[in-house]
C-alpha cells in the first residue's frame, strides 16, 4: 500500500499550523519577544518538527512574512479593472484594501513589525518572489487617466499608491486611538463607507 502521499499530506497540514500558530503569536510579540517554545504550544507540535520544516526562527518568521506578504500582493479584483472603471478606480482600491485589512487583521501589526526589525528579514530574492501581481496594471491605468485628465500629470503614481496604502494602513492601525481622539466608531460600516466615498472625492478633487 502507497502511504507516500497521506505523508505528504500530514506534512503540509502540520507545516501550516504551525505558520498559522507562528503568524498570531509574531503579530502579538514581534520577531524578539516570540518564543519557538509558544509556537509549539499552540500549534501542538513539538518543537524538534518546527526546527525539521524551518531551521530557525529566523527562518520560521521570514516564511511568516513570505506567506502574509504574498496574500497582500496577490488580488484579482484590481486585475479586473479596465480603463472604464479609471473614475471610481481609488475607491475600488481603497474598498480592496480595507477588505483585505478585515480579513487578515493581524497584517498590519506584522507589517509594523518587521519595519521596526529594520526591513531585514526579507532578501532582495524573497521579494522578487512577492513582487505585486497588480501594481504595474494600475500603473498603466493610472497613466491612461492622466492623459485623459482624471488625475494630475503632476503627480507620480508611487505618491497616488502610497497616500493609499498610507491611509488604509493607518486607519486599522491607530484605529482605537484615532476613534477615541475623534469621538468616532470607526468599525461601523457606515462610517466606514462614508470615509471611503470622502477619501475618493479627494483624491478627484485634486485632479481639477
Amino acid at each position: 500500500m502507497n502511504t507516500t502521499k497521506p505523508k505528504q499530506e500530514r506534512s503540509r497540514l502540520s507545516k501550516n499550523k504551525i505558520l498559522e500558530s507562528a503568524i498570531e503569536i509574531f503579530a502579538q510579540k514581534g520577531p524578539a519577544g516570540t518564543r519557538v517554545d509558544e509556537i509549539e504550544a499552540k500549534a501542538g507540535v513539538n518543537k524538534q518538527r518546527i526546527y525539521a520544516y524551518f531551521g530557525s526562527k529566523d527562518n520560521l518568521y521570514r516564511q511568516v512574512l513570505l506567506k502574509v506578504y504574498a496574500q497582500a500582493t496577490e488580488n484579482e479584483k484590481l486585475l479586473k479593472l479596465s480603463e472604464k472603471n479609471i473614475p471610481e478606480m481609488t475607491k475600488t482600491i481603497i474598498n480592496s484594501f480595507f477588505e483585505f485589512h478585515q480579513q487578515n487583521p493581524l497584517f498590519w501589526r506584522l507589517l509594523a513589525w518587521e519595519n521596526l526589525n529594520g526591513g531585514k528579514s526579507l532578501s532582495d530574492d524573497d521579494w522578487k518572489t512577492i513582487e505585486s501581481n497588480y501594481i504595474e496594471h494600475l500603473r498603466e491605468l493610472y497613466k491612461t487617466g492622466q492623459e485623459k485628465g482624471l488625475f494630475d500629470k503632476k503627480i507620480l503614481f508611487s505618491t497616488y499608491l502610497i497616500s493609499i496604502f498610507a491611509i488604509t494602513f493607518f486607519y486599522y492601525s491607530n484605529q482605537l486611538t484615532i476613534s477615541n481622539l475623534l469621538s468616532l466608531d470607526m468599525e461601523k460600516t457606515d462610517f466606514q463607507s462614508r470615509f471611503i466615498n470622502e477619501v475618493q472625492r479627494l483624491f478627484v478633487r485634486a485632479t481639477q
